[in-house]
């Protein structure tokens, strides 16, 4: 099976995109290395991501047949979901979503598929996405059943998690940056 990485901002569906279909979900944050992300992708199939965008030249060299796509929702409505699940937003947060933003527009110039969030709510879209990403016919009557449950990842909880583990993530952010750096440098 080929991997894939779907890339989102939060609040955009991606915990319950995860579940149906069957994949990773913010792995980058409990990796300790590039490699080590790389390889929980693979063994988890694929993987749908909220902040490891700035790692997606890195995923592309080192999958280069793996499927990539974006879920776009605008970023003052994921802001304002946020703002309603944790106290804990500020400027620099704000600031960060924008800059995420911006990379998914880099990766979808780069040629990977973009989905409105909203899209997600269509069963004809979500049929696409599985025949792009998974083996085997698309299941309405699966899709059905994931679509009626309202599945959310706890912000706050995973806010502290990513707390407790904040100076490895920024090692493998600077990691990331520094490997899309030489990357880029390549491509021009």
């Amino acid at each position: 099976m080929t991997p894939f990485v779907i890339f989102a901002l939060p609040r955009s569906r991606t915990t319950w995109l995860s579940e149906w279909l069957d994949c990773g979900h913010d792995l980058m944050p409990y990796a300790d290395s590039v490699a080590q992300f790389i390889g929980a992708i693979l063994r988890r199939g694929g993987t749908v991501e909220t902040g490891a965008m700035v790692a997606w030249r890195a995923l592309r060299k080192a999958m280069p047949g793996a499927p990539i796509v974006t879920i776009r929702r605008p970023v003052f409505h994921v802001w304002d979901s946020l703002q309603r699940q944790t106290t804990m937003m500020d400027r620099s947060m704000f600031d960060a979503l924008m800059a995420r933003n911006v990379l998914l527009d880099e990766i979808e110039t780069a040629g990977a598929l973009s989905i409105r969030y909203d899209q997600l709510a269509n069963p004809k879209t979500c049929a696409m996405l599985w025949d792009r990403l998974k083996p085997g016919p698309f299941d309405l009557a699966r899709w059905r059943t994931f679509d009626a449950v309202n599945i959310n990842t706890d912000v706050e909880a995973a806010r502290q998690a990513h707390m407790k583990r904040i100076d490895r993530i920024n090692d493998i952010l600077l990691e990331a940056k520094q490997l899309d750096a030489e990357l880029q440098g390549m491509e021009t």
